[in-house]
């Protein structure tokens, strides 16, 4: 299996466990374990920058064009220089999976402003700091998705944030919903906003199932327009599943029919137990989970 060449098991040196050996910086492929950026990078200093985490699957990157949309949305939100084209992109992806000896990982992508003095004022020409790298990818599970169990978090998620819908390198929120998690034992927690609705967890996007209906929260209740969440709504509605967004309390979750999770990395998550609630996966998570699969394989076909 050549896809295990390229990426540390275990954390050495500089380089987490599951990273493979080579990114791409600022235009040159350099060894994970040694490349650098600047101490005044402001996406170090501050967290100004974006960032996309997708799925390479048989060297390409998967559903890269609503990844690359978003991104690029990004970019332009935070009044940065417009990116390069998708496909100088895709092409800097794959020749840096190359490099690796994989077509199967794990992608992120980061750009930041680069450069800049001490204080918030950004700097009127940034030099951004662009950054590819690549990580083990978990296996897609079969024929049912893989379950997590969450807790309710303590964090409450404002809707009203500007940046709510955007992947931007200032992940404070997220980074202690999942901390609050582990240290329960849990996968992962699901963040409510101001009003007690839901909005997501962590990582992902949420879906609840209420009498053969599938309701997410929509984007004004504070949680990111995700991918794979237009994905599955899209496939859903294809199999005839009613979709509605619409704002949903923690009391309608804990009475619903099930829930389950949308991201990019598993495609999809069965939420087993939300606090004291349990669930066997339903019937519409295992349909639209199967439909999901299908469509990975078809858009690979595609290539």
């Amino acid at each position: 299996n050549t896809d295990v060449v390229g990426f540390s098991e275990t954390s050495s040196g500089n380089i987490p466990s599951g990273t493979f050996a080579l990114c791409w910086l600022n235009g040159q492929t350099v060894p994970s374990s040694s490349a650098s950026i600047s101490i005044f990078d402001r996406g170090f200093a501050y967290g100004d920058g974006v960032f996309e985490t997708l799925r390479l699957e048989r060297g390409q990157p998967l559903f890269w064009t609503g990844h690359w949309e978003r991104m690029n949305a990004g970019v332009g939100a935070m009044g940065l220089p417009p990116m390069e084209s998708a496909s100088i992109w895709v092409d800097r992806i794959q020749k840096l999976a190359k490099a690796n000896h994989t077509k199967e990982a794990i992608i992120r992508l980061q750009i930041s402003r680069g450069i800049g003095g001490r204080g918030y004022a950004p700097p009127i020409e940034p030099s951004l700091t662009s950054l590819i790298t690549l990580h083990h990818a978990p296996e897609w599970a079969q024929p049912k998705p893989k379950s997590w169990r969450l807790s309710v978090s303590s964090i409450r998620m404002p809707s009203a944030l500007p940046n709510v819908s955007m992947k931007t390198c200032n992940k404070w929120m997220q980074i202690q919903v999942k901390r609050e998690a582990l240290q329960l034992g849990l996968d992962d927690a699901m963040i409510l906003n101001e009003k007690g609705n839901l909005t997501e967890v962590s990582c992902a996007n949420c879906f609840v199932i209420e009498e053969n209906c599938l309701i997410t929260p929509p984007i004004s209740d504070g949680c990111l327009d995700g991918v794979t969440r237009q994905q599955t709504m899209a496939l859903a509605r294809q199999l005839g599943v009613h979709v509605k967004e619409q704002s949903i309390a923690l009391e309608e979750a804990l009475r619903s029919d099930g829930i389950f999770l949308t991201l990019s990395t598993y495609g999809m998550l069965h939420v087993s137990k939300l606090d004291d609630r349990a669930w066997s996966c339903h019937p519409i998570t295992l349909q639209v989970y199967d439909a999901y699969l299908s469509s990975v394989a078809q858009t690979l076909n595609h290539h």
